[in-house]
Parts: structure tokens; sequence; C-alpha cells
């Protein structure tokens, strides 16, 4: 049997005292209490650890996310931790050259 524990937090064990957020939440000291990962943040496992930032070349419009969403073909993104679809369109490659997604 679960108990909720704030928003993401669940504790392991009924009787238990100690909590751990869900993916997508992590632990605040001020609230003490889970809080959704920030929007270019993610966070996969359970636990208190911190949120991470998406990597350049995708990016994760959504608080409380467990994966980052990669820049559509012909567009690209150089800035890690970007909360917003903030892809941009490609210049034109050189002869015999493309751009994957991301």
């Amino acid at each position: 049997n679960r108990s909720h524990y704030g928003a993401g937090g669940v504790s392991l064990e009924e009787g238990q005292t100690s909590c751990v957020c869900a993916p997508g939440f992590t632990w605040s000291n001020a609230s003490n209490s889970c809080e959704a990962c920030a929007k270019g943040k993610i966070k996969t496992t359970w636990g208190n650890d911190t949120c991470t930032e998406c990597l350049a070349g995708t990016y994760q419009d959504v608080a409380g996310s467990t994966y980052c969403k990669t820049c559509p073909e012909n567009t690209f993104n150089t800035r890690n931790g970007s909360g917003w679809r903030e892809c941009f369109s490609c210049k034109a490659c050189p002869p015999n050259m493309v751009s994957p997604a991301g």
C-alpha cells in the first residue's frame, strides 16, 4: 500500500517516513516536497536526484517530463536546457550534405 506525499512523491512502503520523488519530479528543501522538473529539464528515475538539462539538439516544453524531444529534421538547437521549441531553420547545407533530426 503506497501513500502519496506531495505532487510526484510516494513512500515506498506503508509506515515508512522517507519518501522519494517520481520520475519528472525532484526534491525541494524549500517546499519540503517533490516539485516538477522545470521546462528544459528531465528526470527519468525514481529518487530525489536533481533534474538534468536537455542537451543541444533537444528541448522539453512541458514541466515534469521524463524525456527530451528531438528537434525536427532540418532544424537545430545549440543550447542545453532549452525549455521551448527553440529549434531554428537550418541554413542551406553545402552540396551533398543534409541535416538529420536534431
